[in-house]
Order: structure tokens, then C-alpha cells, then sequence
């Protein structure tokens, strides 16, 4: 059959041709095929189908086609272009010619111009549309051009008052991206330009009009406005209002001002004063009441949802407080369940303000509360997805509070588990919170009982459960027994093999006893199970390896390498993602008559979510196997010795990954860091992949640049001295730069003296390395940062403010005593010790204890008129947690390290042995934790009272255990005697009994071992 014929039977649903058609597609050779069918044939469908398939075997094998065969075709397509009658088919065509690789050193992209203007001159619309296309998908928007653009402007210019739609469109759509570019023309220039902008924009107001030349025009006005056309700024109030009655058109379509909204947020944004307060009020209100309309008229569609960016486009205009007070009012009076789409929108706003600000959040958590309640007790199905949404907003943007409120919300989610959102809300808010609730059984118990019932949410369920089991911290192996049935049968069934291994390793660290001698067998399953296209079921198998990798059963360590085998193959799969649609597709095909359509459809728009529902999957695999990866090298070292530089290498080039992004790789570099010390390799190739990205930070997202910095700091923690001080100087040149604002990408929109949420803690983690680890040697890479930590630490409405008093407190005390130092010192006291006060948020009270802390250990004179606040403060932290409030543990291992430490140095004057086990008893001091250090201190304190290391010995057991656990680096700066004393608390106690109190966590125990080897050759002196 030729091809022809072929492509013509996929209507009737002919199967082998449509086998056929795939396998054409998958041979870049097959090119040549279909390139003499579009040029023989005069069938639109046919030339329609043979233009797409070109374009996609070209843009995934363009390597494959050289410079010559490239000029071949682009001559082709010329030639076709002049001669095609069907608008679709030659825009697609004139669109394919920007995959050429047009570039001024081969050539192509000059004949290109050449053939687009010749297309220009002829005056005629048909083809002056087609060649403001071929330009408009050209890199030609650049300096090196600006002659073509300024030539380019004025055509364009005069063909957006053509009566050819076609025409008119693309002049609009080449105009945009004139505005939008850096390269200065006559346009900025041009009196009539805002004033033909407005006439076009007019006509949507007044008669019918294309959607696609709406969102242009809306597009032109939004460009105009950000790149600060001088010319438009006059024109400010009449756009808005204009924008405001636009919204309330009801004769306009809704796809029209759907499009729209973008442009008046832009509008918002650019223009806030300019508008002045009465029109933005309008706006705001219209474009709340065209959502409840979207709502209303399309309850299926999330087109209303643009409502979530309202806040955003006052972002850069007022202070977070001040747009809070705007939209929550406007969130209360919106919120009726008796009206279904007015709370919904509600919701939606809501989800957006809890992200702006996390006092004014926490502030008003108790109405938020009730409106969730409220949400989620809804009979109609679309409040409980919109207040799980909200929940969802929480988990990230309270996290440090979210227990607080664990015990209101989760029930209420619970009482919804037959809804996907409030299953995927509950599993966020297990995975965020620090502690199970109390009754976490009658969940679990509640979970399994539903499965059945649910068999289309099994995998979200499972992950429910899973979460659970994750959270518990101690041995329950009464938990296998109740699961283990569930675990069985879903192994039963071949498309639930996967849900059982993954549920069955999540066990392993809670039922080490019952779990062990079947691990193997499940081994086996997981191997069977690893194909190239099941994404998510490679990760649930990941997900198994990671458990088993983690909880450190004995006979796992003749595995190893074969798990290093199977996680390098995972990160190495290419990506499978249209296979992986046509079998999504297939599956969800209802008739042969449809079957036939795998090609076709591929620029349908559910196309669109089909395929970023793929790659969301595929980068939840590799992002897991790169964790487990990172956890094979940290925890069995000597296994992966030989393979360690050729794994940062692979790493390396798995950055440049554009489905999975840099992020998860950076992470994982410090775990593999630690390796490296272990086996006394040189760890700079590392630091340097880091320090090399950071020099582009900008054109990498907000994520990985976060990563960056935070993996840098672990690193030279992990490093030690000498690392620090061969890339201080590089460090130092990249952070002052920042800190001085030359890279404003960092930097709080609201405020240039703070920055951005994700940058905080690791811009100033990384300072606070170089004064942990180079002492008085940092103060020449510091001491430069002191104008703006004395900024930040004297302006208490700066979210940076507590992170600058603690590295402030950090320098002063490296600085030797003088009043200057003290002078700093006092500054960063007096601002934390107001900031352990009053309702704030828990990274700041943590700050806070740690500076105070700081300054306690180095210079306690200071803080001796404060003693007695400050044990009050602790005291208040330690019995809210006895009293059942919940606390961050990050703020109370603070309060307890700096009570510890205050009865040390004050020789237990301000401590009673019960204050003391009630300290102790609420603190689980994190591993890697630098405060472990004066914890360490203060054991060895206690030994010198019989009585009172008698009555603490259980507590200073686990602590040992916790600093043997540790980093080597964190273990070096704790002094002899100390760690001696730790040693003979160990040694007076079984491994079992150790590993009792680490949870049955064999990796940690691992350590212990490992550590305690390394100094029987001679403790740090």
C-alpha cells in the first residue's frame, strides 16, 4: 500500500496502517517519504498529515540531517509555500522553516530573510501573513538585527488596520515581539501606535472579533505597558477602565476575556499608581465577578482560576499586610455554602494570600479554619477539591507551624477520602508534619477499610498509608501483621505488583523483625518489574530499594551493587514519553473507530496535559532514583569507592537533563561529598560543577540556585577548613555581589534590602560556614557583608532579619572583645531576644535561640542582666509541648540547647534535675545538628555530679548515640574529654539497646561503629 493510501485508511481505523505510519515516524530516514508524498499530492488531509510528521521527525533527530539535506528541504518548503492555497497547511509549513537551525555561519537563516521578504514586497496579505510568520518564529529579535526590525516594524505597522484577519493577526503578533525585545525602534517613537492599539481594542468592546487577534491585541497593550513605551503611559487610566467594562461584557465571548485577564493583572502591576485607587478597586471587583461567572458557566473548566494571581499583581505595589487586609475581607464576604461558585473562587483567592505572608497567615488561622471546615464538609464536589487546595498552600507555606494544626484538618480530610485532592492533601500534610497525631491507628485503620471499595484510588491510598508508616518512629511490628494481608493480595494482581513492593519496603524500618526474611523475595519482584516506559512504577520500586538501602537489613549488603546497577539504569532511561501516550491513549480509546488517530491528534490541546501529566511522572523517577543514588554512596561508601568519580561525572551530565532539571542532582552532591571524605579523595570536582553553575545563576530556576548554595555549604561543612578557605575568595565575589544587589533576581520584590523566601537560609547558611569553619580567618571574607547584615538586623519587618542577627552574633564573636564587638553583639541580643516574643514565625523564634545561644557560649556577660528572661523563654517553649501544644522541634532543641547551656555556665544555679528531664524529654536533637556540640559539653558537665548524670544518664546515652551518629566533621570539634565520656556511655550499653533508641535505624548504628573505629587510634585532642 503506498503511502498515500495509507494515511488515507487511518479514518476508517485501518490498525496495520496505523502500525505502520508509527514505525515510519520512529525512522528518521523515512523523512524523504513523506516529504515527495506532501510534494505529489492535492489532498489537503494528506499534505495536512505528511507537514506534521515531517516536523516531528525533524525536531527529534534534527542532529541526524546535515546542513546540506536541511538547505534541501528549506528550498522544498519554498517553493510549496508560494504555491499552497490552504492557510493551516502553509502556516505549518512556514512555521517548520525556524527548526532549520538558521544561523548567519551556515547560511541559512540570510536565504530564509531573503525568501520572507520576497513574500513582504508583493503587498499581498495572503503572503505578507506567511512571511511575518516565518519572521515572527525566527531569532531575529536581537541588536545584531535591529536594521530588519526597524524595516520589519513599519510593515507591520501598516498591515494591523488590514481587513485581512490573517494578516492583521501576525503584523499584531510581530509587533509583540518587536515591544518585548531589547532592540530599540521607530515604534517607541510612533504618536499613532497607542492610539491605533486602542481603536483595535475598541472593536472587541463593540463587534465580533477572532479570539486569537483579542489576545494579541490584549498582548500588545500588556508588552507596551511592561516595556515602558513612554508613549502608553498617558494612556494608563484609559486601558484600565477600558479593561473593567471589557470584563462585564456579556457579548463578548468568554474565550475573549478569558484572555484578558492576563493583560489587566499586567496592567495592575505596571500601572497601580497611574490608575489610581477607585479603578483598580473596579478592576479587582470585575475580574472577581467574571470568575464567578467562568465558574458558573464552565463548573468542569479551571478558566476561572486566574483569581489565584489577583494577589500577585500587587505584589510590587504595597506591603504584604496591606494587600492581605484588601483580599481577606473579600475572601469572607464571598464565602457561603448556600453559593457554590462564589466559594469556590473564594477558596481559590484564599489559596494564594496564605503564600504571601505567614504572620498574617498564622494570625488569622482560626477564621481560616472554619472556612475549611466549612469547605470540606460541602456536599457539592468542587469546595472540598478548592479547600484541599488551600490545605495544600498550608503544608508549604506554615510548614514549621502545620502541626498546630493537624488535629482540625486532618479529621476533616478524612471525612473526604473518596475525593483524589483530599487524598493528596492528607498524604502532604502527613509528609509535612513533624509527628503523627496520637490516634494515627484509627487512620490507618480507616484507610485500609476503604481500599476495597476504591479500587480507581488504590495507588493514591497506598501513598496515604505509606505516609503514615514513614512518620512512625518507633517498632511496631503489630502494624505487619495488620498490613501484611493487604500486601499480599495486591501482589496477586499484575497491575498492582508494583503498589505491593513499594508498601511492603515501606515497612522494612517500623517491622524490621517480620519484614526481614522476605525481603529477598520482593527483591526479586521489584528487578521483574523495571521497564523503560513505567515511570511510575520504577519509582515505586525505587521507592523499596531507598527503604531497603535505609533501614540496613545484613543480608542487603551483596545487593548493593546490583541496586547501584538498577538506580543508574532508571536515571539513564531516555525519555519513552510519546510511547508512553500512545499506550495512555490506547487504553482510553471506547471504539476502533477512534483507534486509528494516534498520529493525527498530536496538536490536540488535551495532547498538551497528556504530555506534562507524563513528564511530571518521568521526573518523580528520576528525581527518586537520584536520592537513592545519593544514599547508596553515603551509606556504603567502600561498596561504591571505585565507581565515585565516574558517578559525579554521570551526574554532571544528567544537569543538563531538560525533563528533571538540575535540582535533585545538585542535592544529592553533598551526600556523595561525604564519600568522597570518607575515602580521603579530593571532593573540589564537586564544589567546582557547583561554583561554575552559580556564575549563570539567573538563567537557572529559583530551585536549583537554592540548591546550589545550600549543597555548597554542606559541602565545605563536610570538607572541612581547607575547602573553604581554596573557594572563599571565589564565594565571597558571588555572594557580595547579591548582597549588593548587581543580581536582583535574589532579592525581595517588596523590599531591596531582604530576599527572596527560598534564598534566605542558604545565602547566609553559606556565610555562617565560613565563620564555623575558618574561625578568625573568615572575618577578610565577612567582614565586607556588615553594612547589610546591620540593615537587615536593625529593620525588624525584614523577613532576613533573624537569619542577619545570627550571622552578625557569629562575627562578633570571632571579633576580638572591644566595644565595637560588643557593640554588635548587643544589636543582634536586643533583636532576638524580641523576636522569641510575640507571635512569630518558628524560623524566626529558632534564629533567635540560636544567636542568643551564640553569644551565651562566647561571650555570657552580655546576657547575664537577660538570664532570667531567657530561661523563662525556654521554660515556655518546653512546658507548651508538655501542655500537648504543638511546636516546631527545630524551635525546641534551641530553647533546650540554650537552657543546657545557661545551667552549665551558670553551674546548675538556674536548673532543678525536673526541669531538666523535662527538657531533655521533649528535645530529639537532630543528627547533623552543630548545637550537638554544647550538648556534648554539657554531658561532660554532668559527670562531675554523680547525682545529677545518674538521673540524666538515659538522656545522655541517647545523645551519644545522636553525636556518634553525626557528621566526622561536627564529631572533630568536640573536645577530648567530652567525647571519652560519650564513648564509656555507649560502651556501658548492648547494640541492641542503642539501636532501641535510634529507632532500629541500621545506618545510624553503622556510624556509630564506623566512628568510634576512627578514634581508637587517638581521640581529637
Amino acid at each position: 500500500m503506498e503511502l498515500e493510501s495509507w494515511i488515507l485508511s487511518l479514518q476508517q481505523g485501518n490498525q496495520e496502517a496505523n502500525n505502520q505510519l508509527i514505525a515510519l515516524k520512529e525512522n528518521p530516514d523515512s523523512i524523504q517519504m513523506f516529504l515527495a508524498c506532501l510534494k505529489s499530492t492535492q489532498n489537503p488531509i494528506v499534505k495536512h498529515f505528511c507537514v506534521v510528521i515531517i516536523r516531528s521527525i525533524f525536531s527529534k533527530n534534527i542532529h541526524a540531517f546535515p546542513i546540506q539535506f536541511q538547505e534541501i528541504l528549506m528550498n522544498e518548503y519554498f517553493a510549496l509555500i508560494q504555491h499552497e492555497q490552504n492557510m493551516t497547511i502553509r502556516n505549518n509549513m512556514a512555521e517548520f522553516l525556524s527548526l532549520l537551525n538558521p544561523s548567519p555561519e551556515n547560511g541559512l537563516i540570510s536565504k530564509i530573510i531573503d525568501f520572507s521578504n520576497s513574500l513582504l514586497i508583493t503587498e499581498n496579505p495572503v503572503f505578507v501573513a506567511t512571511g511575518l510568520l516565518i519572521f515572527r518564529n525566527l531569532n531575529i529579535f536581537l541588536p545584531e538585527f535591529s536594521e530588519l526590525l526597524v524595516h520589519l516594524s513599519s510593515i507591520a505597522f501598516r498591515f494591523i488596520q488590514t481587513d485581512d484577519f490573517e494578516c492583521r493577526y501576525q503584523a499584531l503578533a510581530v509587533l509583540n515581539s518587536i515591544i518585548i525585545s531589547d532592540v530599540d525602534t521607530p515604534l517607541q517613537n510612533e504618536p499613532e501606535f497607542p492610539k491605533v492599539l486602542l481603536s483595535l481594542s475598541q472593536k472587541v468592546n463593540n463587534q465580533p472579533v477572532d479570539p486569537k487577534e483579542a489576545s494579541e491585541i490584549f498582548t500588545a497593550l500588556s508588552c507596551a505597558l511592561q516595556s515602558e513605551y513612554p508613549l502608553f503611559f498617558e494612556y494608563i487610566p484609559v486601558i484600565a477602565n477600558y479593561f473593567a467594562v471589557l470584563l462585564r461584557n456579556t457579548n463578548v465571548d468568554y474565550s475573549i476575556r478569558i484572555s484578558a485577564t492576563d493583560s489587566a493583572l499586567d496592567l495592575i502591576k505596571v500601572g497601580f499608581e497611574a490608575i489610581g485607587p477607585e479603578i483598580v478597586k473596579l478592576l479587582l471587583d470585575n475580574l472577581v465577578i467574571f470568575s464567578i461567572e467562568m465558574a458558573t458557566a464552565f463548573p468542569e473548566s479551571e478558566d476561572y482560576a486566574f483569581v489565584e494571581n489577583l494577589v500577585d499583581s500587587l505584589d510590587t505595589c504595597l506591603e504584604q499586610s496591606d494587600i492581605f487586609n484588601i483580599f481577606y475581607p473579600m475572601v469572607q464576604n464571598l464565602f457561603n455554602p448556600a453559593n457554590i461558585m462564589e466559594s469556590r473562587v473564594s477558596l481559590t483567592i484564599l489559596s494564594s494570600l496564605v503564600s504571601l505572608d505567614e504572620e498574617c497567615t498564622l494570625e488569622n488561622m482560626d477564621t481560616i479554619l472554619q472556612f475549611l471546615h466549612s469547605g470540606l464538609k460541602s456536599e457539592d464536589p468542587f469546595i472540598p477539591t478548592a479547600s484541599a487546595k488551600v490545605i495544600n498552600k498550608l503544608c508549604s507555606d506554615i510548614q514549621d507551624n502545620i502541626d498546630m494544626y493537624i488535629d482540625d484538618l486532618l479529621p476533616l480530610l478524612f471525612s473526604r477520602l473518596n475525593m483524589l485532592d483530599c487524598i493528596d492533601a492528607a498524604s502532604r500534610l502527613i509528609d509535612t508534619c513533624q509527628e503523627l497525631p496520637e490516634d494515627y491507628m484509627n487512620y490507618i485503620n480507616c484507610i485500609i477499610t476503604i481500599i476495597p471499595s476504591n479500587p480507581n484510588l488504590v495507588d493514591r491510598l497506598v501513598e496515604l498509608l505509606i505516609s503514615f508508616i514513614d512518620k512512625i518512629e518507633f517498632i511496631n511490628e503489630d502494624l505487619f501483621d495488620l498490613l501484611n494481608p493487604l500486601i499480599t493480595n495486591f501482589s496477586n494482581y499484575d497491575n498492582l505488583k508494583a503498589n505491593a513492593v513499594s508498601f511492603f519496603g515501606s515497612l522494612i524500618k517500623v517491622c524490621p523483625n517480620k519484614t526481614v526474611s522476605l525481603i529477598n523475595h520482593y527483591a526479586q519482584i521489584a528487578c521483574s518489574l523495571i521497564t523503560e516506559t513505567g515511570y511510575k512504577e520504577n519509582t515505586q520500586i525505587l521507592q523499596f530499594f531507598d527503604n531497603v538501602v535505609a533501614n540496613q537489613a545484613p543480608e542487603i549488603k551483596a545487593h548493593i551493587s546490583n541496586i547501584l546497577q538498577i538506580t543508574l539504569q532508571i536515571i539513564n532511561i531516555n525519555p519513552q514519553h510519546e510511547r508512553i501516550m500512545c499506550e495512555i491513549k490506547a487504553k482510553n480509546q471506547r471504539s476502533t473507530a477512534n483507534h486509528g488517530n494516534e498520529i493525527e491528534n498530536e496538536e490536540d490541546e488535551d495532547e498538551d496535559d497528556l504530555y506534562s501529566y507524563v513528564s511530571s511522572i518521568y521526573v518523580e523517577m528520576i528525581q527518586t532514583a537520584a536520592f537513592l543514588l545519593g544514599d547508596i554512596c553515603k551509606n556504603f561508601t567502600a561498596d561504591v569507592g571505585p565507581h565515585l568519580t565516574n558517578i559525579v561525572t554521570f551526574i554532571q551530565n544528567k544537569m543538563s537533563d531538560i525533563y528533571s532539571g538540575p535540582t535533585v542532582f545538585i542535592r544529592i552532591l553533598d551526600q556523595i561529598s561525604e564519600a568522597f571524605i570518607a575515602l580521603n579523595a579530593d571532593i573540589s570536582p564537586i564544589l567546582t560543577i557547583l561554583t561554575d553553575m552559580i556564575a549563570v545563576g539567573k538563567d537557572l530556576d529559583e530551585d536549583s540556585i537554592s540548591a546550589i548554595w545550600e549543597t555548597m555549604s554542606l559541602i565545605m561543612s563536610n570538607g572541612g577548613k581547607p575547602l573553604v578557605e581554596r573557594y572563599a575568595p571565589e564565594i565571597t565575589t558571588n555572594l557580595l555581589a547579591i548582597f549588593s544587589q548587581k543580581k536582583n533576581f535574589y532579592l525581595d520584590k517588596r523590599n531591596s534590602y531582604d530576599f527572596k523566601k527560598q534564598y534566605r537560609a542558604p545565602l547566609f547558611q553559606t556565610l555562617n560556614t565560613f565563620i564555623d569553619e575558618m574561625g578568625e580567618d573568615s572575618l577578610q571574607y565577612v567582614q565586607p557583608f556588615m553594612p547589610f547584615l546591620c540593615r537587615m538586623n536593625d529593620t525588624p519587618t525584614l523577613k532576613s532579619n533573624s537569619d542577619a542577627a545570627l550571622t552578625l552574633a557569629k562575627i562578633g564573636t570571632i571579633l576580638p572583645p572591644s566595644p565595637d564587638s560588643d557593640k554588635i553583639l548587643e544589636a543582634s541580643m536586643l533583636s532576638s531576644l524580641n523576636n522569641i516574643t510575640g507571635k512569630k514565625a518558628n524560623h524566626n523564634i529558632a534564629n533567635a535561640f540560636s544567636t542568643l545561644l551564640c553569644i551565651m557560649n562566647a561571650r555570657p556577660a552580655l546576657l547575664e542582666p537577660h538570664i532570667q528572661n531567657l530561661i523563662q523563654g525556654c521554660n515556655q517553649i518546653v512546658q507548651q509541648v508538655i501542655a500537648g501544644q504543638q511546636v516546631s522541634q527545630t524551635v525546641v532543641n534551641s530553647a533546650v540547647t540554650l537552657w543546657l547551656l545557661i545551667s552549665q555556665i551558670t553551674n546548675m544555679q538556674n536548673a532543678t534535675i525536673e526541669n531538666l528531664t523535662n527538657a531533655l524529654d521533649v528535645s530529639h536533637f537532630d543528627i547533623d545538628m552543630p548545637d550537638l556540640v554544647i550538648v556534648a559539653n554539657f554531658v561532660a558537665f554532668c559527670s562531675q555530679n554523680p547525682q545529677v548524670f545518674e538521673n540524666l544518664k538515659g538522656y545522655f546515652i541517647q545523645i551519644a548515640s545522636y553525636v556518634f551518629a553525626s557528621s566526622q566533621s561536627l564529631i572533630k570539634k568536640i573536645p577530648a574529654n567530652a567525647l571519652n565520656i560519650l564513648i564509656g556511655l555507649l560502651k556501658s550499653n548492648s547494640n541492641e539497646d542503642i539501636l532501641v533508641l535510634l529507632q532500629f535505624n541500621r545506618t545510624l548504628m553503622m556510624r556509630i561503629e564506623n566512628n568510634i573505629c576512627l578514634l581508637q587510634g587517638g581521640t581529637q585532642q
